[in-house]
């Protein structure tokens, strides 16, 4: 029998790990839990979850990927189910947001704007993450505090908390799929 989800009106309790979450997150900060029955709500896409690998996929996986970003080179991001990728041209210290579009112009549009995608139905923040790189050519991403969260190949990436990217990695924003390629 699923354990009660707790509300009150400043935030939802995990069901599973009793982690005190926004009202209007989709999973837990802490445990990424769904806070919600995704299953009864037609608006809401369902959790993708990661194919199960064969030997010889995981032979392939745990190669050395490419881990260096040459200054100028072009980074693409595919969404999942969308064909085209999203390329962007990064220099030395620079860095951009990804995250949806705020209706009520309150916040600033960030600069890969995943609205388009289905972002707010699919559980990605305003400004959700961060992607730069650093003088040394290495690319890095770091979860803006984002309502439902941010995975890198499977593991929670906490908040503020900058993670190294590969080629090939996969990002998971709320619960919107994207694979970094360079």
């Amino acid at each position: 029998m699923p354990q009660e989800i707790s509300r009150s009106e400043n935030s939802i309790n995990c069901p599973t790990c009793g982690t005190a979450c926004p009202p209007k997150a989709l999973i837990c900060k802490s445990c990424i839990s769904p806070l919600h029955d995704l299953g009864q709500d037609v608006n809401t896409t369902a959790v993708v979850m990661r194919p199960q690998l064969g030997q010889e996929d995981l032979d392939l996986w745990q190669q050395p990927r490419k881990a260096r970003f040459k200054e100028g080179a072009t980074l693409y991001l595919s969404v999942e189910r969308v064909n085209k990728p999203i390329t962007r041209r990064l220099a030395a210290d620079e860095a951009f947001v990804i995250g949806r579009e705020d209706t009520g112009g309150l916040f600033e549009t960030p600069d890969i704007n995943l609205s388009p995608y289905d972002a707010s139905n699919r559980g990605v923040s305003r400004q959700h993450l961060r992607i730069f790189l650093d003088q040394d050519g290495a690319l890095y991403a770091e979860d803006l505090d984002s309502s439902n969260g941010t995975t890198v190949n499977g593991e929670h990436l906490p908040a503020h908390t900058p993670i190294r990217l590969r080629d090939s990695d996969e990002l998971i924003l709320g619960r919107m799929m994207l694979w970094v390629n360079f």
